[in-house]
């Protein structure tokens, strides 16, 4: 049985489980099992779940219709980041579904007892039999937690026992109809808030960082960063920076602060800048790991790792721990022109040989121009004389003293 997909140009065909357990999925990047739609030929395969997914769907998380594709990404259901998996995205607005949010277009709790992971929430929620002293407003409702919750401590969020499956009870209509109500959201500040912000230390301290780096790339003309026009291409200045454990942070970025400090513990202690000027260089750093991770080696430009070295010196001069941004880095550098190597070895024969061809056609060309153009010659020579001697007996009686006198002459 052969199908024609979309995401490839060949057909594939169906092969049971037992051809390809050692090879992963074109699509999910999950090894293959069951069975599995390929092209031998190209080595891409397919889970028949994943090669069975629909090209489009509606998803009640997000207006617009989401589209099937391939790509690098953060889910916004989850906040997962995938690599070169499938997806469902919506290119107007940015929003993308991993398959695992989008194929579970109720998004129910899962799990009971202690712990859940629920819809509403990127963290598992634990189980509180009594809340005690503390007073915290239900994510859903809005009112206060006065008996049993759940929880996630990390986030400060909580949510009632009861309001676990009002939301999508509701918006299935099984709970007639809801009065609405405005939500006043806390606070959020802009990346230009932020800057207008800075008391005049906090500027001067940053202001110092900059001259230091400035000063470094300029001693340095050959460097990459230099080379670097624009450092701030994949920087995340319109979204909203939000408090997270005592800084500011764009919401996008949260996942990635928490991996950073759950790997690099103390990252900034020996720095001395004020919690909102490190909030600055978390923006810088965050944003390169962010964007690294949705970049492969092979996509790498000159111009790209230069953004990155020129973002990461702010880090290095603000104080923070960065011997491991500094190996990380030139690891990159290196595998980067490893690769740039190999592709120009690999690709001179090619455009060398599409240059001879190139050249052999123009050559071809002027060859035949070259050769008609000798052939009139030649034809022009054997009928001279008697072509002269044809005009000379045609216009014997025009003077030649004709061609001096004016167009107009005889007219009036």
């Amino acid at each position: 049985m052969e199908i024609q997909h979309f995401l490839h140009e060949h057909t594939l065909k169906l092969y049971e489980n037992s051809d390809f357990d050692d090879l992963d999925c074109s699509g999910c990047g999950n090894s293959l099992s069951g069975q599995t739609y390929g092209c031998l030929g190209c080595e891409f395969f397919l889970h028949k779940y994943c090669a069975k997914l629909p090209q489009e769907m509606q998803h009640f998380f997000h207006p617009c219709t989401l589209f099937l594709t391939i790509g690098f990404y953060m889910c916004n259901g989850c906040y997962s980041h995938h690599t070169g998996t499938l997806g469902y995205r919506c290119k107007k607005c940015d929003f993308d579904l991993d398959v695992d949010c989008a194929r579970h277009p109720t998004m129910i709790s899962e799990g009971d007892g202690d712990q859940i992971q629920h819809y509403s929430h990127r963290h598992p929620l634990k189980f509180l039999a009594t809340m005690g002293d503390n007073e915290a407003l239900c994510q859903i409702c809005g009112k206060l937690c006065s008996e049993t919750a759940y929880n996630c401590s990390q986030c400060n969020f909580y949510l009632h026992k009861s309001c676990m499956h009002m939301v999508m009870a509701s918006l299935k209509g099984k709970r007639g109809d809801v009065a609405l109500r405005i939500v006043e959201s806390e606070a959020v500040l802009s990346l230009d808030d932020m800057l207008v912000s800075l008391d005049a230390v906090e500027r001067k301290q940053l202001d110092d960082i900059e001259v230091a780096i400035q000063k470094e790339i300029g001693t340095n003309i050959t460097s990459l960063e230099s080379k670097s026009e624009d450092i701030y291409s994949f920087a995340y200045s319109e979204q909203a920076f939000e408090s997270f454990q005592d800084y500011l942070i764009p919401r996008t970025l949260i996942p990635t602060f928490q991996d950073l400090h759950a790997k690099n513990e103390g990252i900034c202690a020996r720095s001395m800048l004020s919690p909102k000027a490190k909030s600055l260089i978390f923006y810088f750093l965050c944003g390169v790991i962010e964007n690294m991770r949705a970049t492969r080696i092979v996509d790498i430009t000159d111009q790209k790792l230069g953004e990155w070295f020129a973002c990461l010196k702010w880090v290095k001069y603000a104080g923070f721990k960065f011997q491991f941004i500094s190996e990380h880095m030139k690891h990159l550098a290196h595998a980067h022109f490893v690769v740039q190597a190999r592709k120009f070895v690999e690709d001179f024969p090619v455009k060398l040989q599409q240059k001879i061809e190139q050249i052999s056609q123009e050559m071809d060309k002027l060859t035949a121009e070259l050769r008609a153009l000798e052939d009139q010659r030649e034809f022009h020579q054997r009928h001279e004389k008697s072509t002269t001697i044809s005009l000379k007996k045609q216009f014997c009686n025009v003077p030649l003293a004709i061609k001096w006198k004016p167009a107009a002459d005889g007219l009036l």
